[in-house]
């Protein structure tokens, strides 16, 4: 199965009324992956990726991935120079309702490493 996505996120709301974990922000298990969580923050933020996935077996799933994003402090902001490019791949194991391990390594064009695990569907 190939997948694209494509996600921007953008706040309106004044500098002072918004707490600052409500910023759009990039790294952890699904954006920027070679990042720690929520590692890049701003007021908007683009995330870019591919990814593919096959079956290894009936209950095992393989799959690789490139991505890429960025954050700004607005959309007029936005440049090609700002973004952080990922690649990485993982294998899940499901059962008949959901998976219940997942292994995840990502790496970033900067050096970035990232390693994350998953047990019991959550």
């Amino acid at each position: 199965m190939l997948s694209i996505g494509v996600i921007g996120e953008t706040v309106t709301a004044d500098a002072a009324e918004l707490p600052f974990d409500r910023l759009p922000s990039l790294g952890g298990q699904h954006r920027l992956r070679a990042l720690a969580r929520d590692e890049l923050r701003d007021r908007t933020s683009t995330f870019a990726d591919i990814q593919y996935e096959w079956a290894l077996g009936a209950m095992t799933r393989a799959y690789l991935f490139v991505e890429t994003g960025a954050v700004h402090p607005s959309p007029r902001d936005l440049a090609l120079s700002r973004l952080h490019h990922g690649y990485g791949g993982g294998v899940r194991l499901l059962d008949d309702q959901a998976h219940w391990l997942r292994l995840q390594l990502a790496g970033s064009t900067a050096g970035e490493l990232g390693f994350f695990i998953q047990l019991g569907a959550l």
